[in-house]
């Protein structure tokens, strides 16, 4: 599952909190990208109702990005390399931000950078904050 570059910029910008983005997505159909946010942060309803939905590359992603090995191996598995690859670039892969660039998915590259980015701007610097509960 591959979308278009269209689409993962509508994506990027809906990550970025445009509202004009959000519509687009939601016009086009696009529920399973609407849930990547809530899926990244950790909530259990829309990691559900992805996997429910049968959006299992969606999933896979989220969980690669969390760092499960078993994930990205099924990425790559099932031939799924673009997504795969971005979730390491996420996770600071050089190497795989660059394979993005340099076959044409450099719009995949651009999202990894604004996940990294949304995930940086935690004080912490840590992605796990996005899936941990509440500070008490």
């Amino acid at each position: 599952m591959i979308y278009s570059k269209e689409v993962i910029e509508n994506l990027i910008a809906y990550l970025q909190e445009d509202t004009a983005a959000l519509n687009w997505l939601n016009e086009k159909k696009l529920p399973e990208l609407l849930l990547l946010k809530p899926a990244l942060k950790g909530e259990e309803r829309a990691m559900k109702w992805l996997l429910d939905n049968k959006y299992t590359v969606i999933v896979a992603f989220v969980k690669a990005v969390r760092d499960d090995s078993d994930a990205f191996q099924w990425l790559m598995k099932n031939k799924f390399a673009v997504w795969a690859a971005t979730s390491n670039s996420i996770n600071k892969d050089k190497g795989a931000t660059k394979w993005l660039r340099v076959n044409g998915f450099a719009h995949y590259a651009n999202l990894a950078d604004t996940i990294k980015a949304i995930f940086d701007a935690d004080d912490s610097g840590d992605i796990d904050f996005m899936i941990k509960g509440p500070i008490r």
